[in-house]
């Protein structure tokens, strides 16, 4: 399967005009080996791939991602490394997925522009191919940001290869772990794991004063929490509340505005001392999705500047949600798999400016369809709610009608579930029914409609990525 992509459109010219401009437009391909191409003899598949690596060397490409599996197809494929002759010295991304990097690792130092490179390798990476890989790094002295998947023994050559990019700015490494920390204080973005403290430890010197963006799985550095520069951290399965990771006193986290603590706290409250944060953003998502006992301490309420909330598992109550209640920037608020009924949101400031809302985990009844706080959130865009198993909708359509109504300005309902227990007939006609009275984007199955409409909410993208 190939796809192009470009900006812009071409029409309304003469063809030698139109065949310059396609010549020449930025270009974006994807190329996956799939199922269909692998099922074909190994004699159509190279000239398939010939008549491929012509019409990119005609455009202008820019972002080549390669992608997919070829089993059975005679190795190498002379037609994929013409296309790697071709059109490497002028790609500025590159994305290598799979079994691609074995064939076209040797083909890396032809990328003289490129800046960013993302390479996927989900099995092991022989030493040879892997020193190869290293060897290559070195040459990409272009290069601002690299993603790194590839399951291999630790090698302090690495370090030293990243040495030697002086414009390399973010870097992410997945399961793969550092034997040495690089010299990197020109470093503005980590993604690394971190199994124990130790390995927190060569970072510390290294790569963290620098920092802008880091994203820790399993130990978070102590010294994360002195980093003057830090906008934004993400804690994976970190446990930020554990004795010997717990967050100092006097952390100097001036400038963080976004926090995302992923499966990382062994208590059941959040962490008081995070509190003091200027957060603009905060993502609390458990394993457990289904804890009675996770909480909010009071102290929750000195989080003023909190514009995005995102937690799951946490039952709803007035009582419980009170620390939150006084936080008036808040723009949007996810409270996926929260359990709770009835009159369950406390009425207060935050519901003010509020254009996102997901109360998903609630049980709804035919007399409660909203808890009676909901219509305070006079701004509300968009709306995620259970209202399944309610078989009875079309009957009490007038309740649902004066539900919606005092959401004036109500864009996006997401009735997640439905699809389970309404029939398509029922489904149909109460999509007619919204369509007749109300200007609404309606739908009805997917649980994580908000991802399409990124102005009303930025967050979801982080919230649905967490599956529980």
């Amino acid at each position: 399967m190939v796809t192009f992509s470009s900006r812009g459109a071409v029409e309304r010219v003469c063809r030698r005009w139109r065949r310059l401009c396609l010549a020449t437009f930025p270009c974006t391909a994807a190329i996956r080996f799939d199922q269909g191409l692998r099922t074909q003899s190994a004699a159509h598949c190279p000239p398939a791939l010939e008549h491929i690596s012509a019409a990119l060397r005609l455009r202008h490409l820019q972002e080549l991602e390669l992608s997919g599996c070829y089993d059975g197809l005679p190795l190498p494929l002379p037609a994929v490394t013409a296309l790697a002759a071709a059109t490497f010295p002028t790609l500025r991304r590159l994305k290598l997925k799979q079994q691609l990097l074995s064939t076209l690792v040797a083909f890396l130092p032809l990328c003289c522009r490129l800046e960013s490179l993302s390479i996927n390798h989900s099995s092991m990476l022989d030493a040879a191919k892997w020193e190869e890989l290293v060897k290559a790094l070195r040459t990409l002295v272009q290069l601002r940001q690299l993603d790194l998947s590839v399951f291999s023994s630790p090698c302090a050559a690495l370090a030293a290869a990243l040495q030697q990019l002086p414009r390399l700015q973010g870097i992410s490494l997945d399961d793969y772990e550092l034997s040495e920390a690089p010299w990197l204080p020109h470093l503005r973005d980590l993604d690394v794991w971190l199994d124990t403290a130790q390995q927190g430890q060569l970072l510390a010197q290294a790569i963290l004063p620098g920092l802008v963006e880091l994203e820790c799985t399993f130990s978070v550095p102590q010294q994360a929490w002195y980093c003057r520069h830090l906008t934004a951290l993400t804690c994976w399965h970190c446990h930020v509340d554990s004795r010997d990771l717990l967050p100092a006193a006097d952390m100097q986290l001036d400038k963080l505005r976004r926090l995302q603590l992923r499966g990382a706290s062994d208590e059941d409250c959040f962490p008081a001392q995070l509190c003091a944060l200027p957060l603009t953003s905060l993502l609390w998502m458990e394993e457990d999705c289904c804890d009675a006992r996770k909480s909010l301490p009071p102290d929750f309420s000195r989080l003023s500047t909190l514009q995005q909330l995102a937690i799951n598992g946490l039952p709803l109550s007035q009582q419980g949600l009170a620390p939150l209640a006084s936080l008036s920037a808040l723009t949007e608020l996810h409270l996926p798999d929260c359990p709770g009924k009835g009159d369950c949101l406390p009425r207060g400031p935050y519901l003010r400016r509020l254009l996102a809302l997901d109360i998903s985990g609630l049980s709804s009844s035919s007399d409660a369809l909203l808890p009676p706080a909901v219509p305070g959130a006079t701004a509300l865009r968009a709306l995620c709610a259970s209202w399944c198993p309610l078989l009875s909708l079309l009957a009490d359509w007038p309740k649902v009608k004066e539900a919606l109504s005092k959401l004036r300005r109500l864009q996006v309902l997401s009735l997640p579930g439905m699809e389970s227990w309404a029939g398509a007939a029922t489904r149909q006609g109460l999509l007619s029914l919204f369509r007749e009275h109300f200007p609404l984007k309606v739908h009805v199955a997917e649980a994580d409609v908000l991802n399409r409409y990124p102005h009303l909410s930025s967050l979801a993208e982080d919230v649905y990525a967490w599956e529980c």
